[in-house]
């Protein structure tokens, strides 16, 4: 019940930017968040002025300070580092893809290369505006890495 009634003293529940604050905090303490061993999982934490419900408007206060803008997200500066104020930035989906680490599967080295088993071939993507776009497959790794740093070049410089 304390919790409905913490609801109604901002008003910003069922905003966007609530949903992130919330995003943040499960992806980083529950447990059963799908992306939990990504976040808290590899250590990553929220830091104490933001931590914890009561605490909302610390961070609506920050983003509106920093950025928010409708259609941008989270990111954090460094992507293994903690969600704080010195760490995060609000960002299009085009500059938050750019920043994040490469994939644990990833068996190429290269962000946006990986290998088709079943194909037995090279996939290259990247990822503009939240939407991945497939750039094509090829033998050599080289070619599909090439592939991606044009892809690079063209919609991100």
């Amino acid at each position: 019940m304390e919790k409905q009634s913490h609801l109604r003293k901002h008003g910003l529940s069922r905003t966007k930017i609530y949903q992130t604050f919330w995003g943040m905090l499960n992806r980083c303490y529950y447990k059963d968040n799908k992306s939990y061993d990504l976040y808290g999982g590899k250590g990553i934490e929220v830091c104490k002025e933001w931590f914890g419900f009561d605490n909302f408007l610390n961070f609506y206060e920050w983003s509106m300070k920093n950025g928010y803008q409708d259609g941008f997200q989270l990111d954090r500066i460094n992507p293994n580092g903690n969600y704080e104020p010195s760490n995060c930035r609000w960002v299009t989906p085009t500059d938050n893809a750019r920043n994040q680490n490469i994939r644990k599967d990833n068996v190429s080295g290269v962000r946006g290369v990986n290998y088709d088993k079943r194909k037995n071939l090279w996939v290259a993507r990247i990822t503009v505006d939240g939407k991945r776009i497939y750039l094509g497959r090829r033998k050599k790794f080289e070619d599909a890495e090439k592939l991606r740093l044009e892809a690079e070049k063209k919609y991100w410089n």
